[in-house]
């Protein structure tokens, strides 16, 4: 069987694994979301380079041609006439519909030594069989 993610949850699991990759896990758990985490990866490599493309498209740049960022400086600036195209085109590539994944399913009782906020369960739901 496959499943098949869209790009905004693809990145949900990727922020989850990294928080859990500092943690020592039971070693099947750690197992089959190293396995899960490296089947999302090409999805993930994909994402960053659109991104990429959409900024450099959509970004607001100065007069030596560098990104202006926002106040807080963790985000470039777009360009303001081209606010709402570029929120469409970010918003299509978070729900692009990812390459088939193989199913790994997770049991219930094996996250047993983890603690997951309920954002977190949401993001594992469909990984996990009772």
């Amino acid at each position: 069987f496959k499943m098949i993610l869209k790009i905004h949850e693809v990145l949900a699991l990727q922020k989850f694994y990294n928080k859990l990759s500092k943690q020592e896990l039971p070693i099947r758990l750690n197992y089959k979301l190293t396995k899960l985490y490296k089947n999302i990866e090409s999805d993930f490599e994909f994402y960053r380079t659109r991104m990429t493309e959409i900024i450099n498209i959509y970004g607001l740049k100065d007069d030596n041609g560098q990104f202006i960022l926002t106040d807080n400086s963790a985000e470039v600036k777009i360009q303001p006439d081209k606010v709402n195209e570029c929120q469409d085109k970010i918003n299509e590539l978070m729900n692009l519909e990812t390459s088939e994944l193989p199913i790994l399913k997770l049991k219930l009782d094996e996250l047993d030594n983890i603690s997951l906020t309920m954002q977190e369960m949401a993001i594992l739901e469909p990984f996990i069989e009772e």
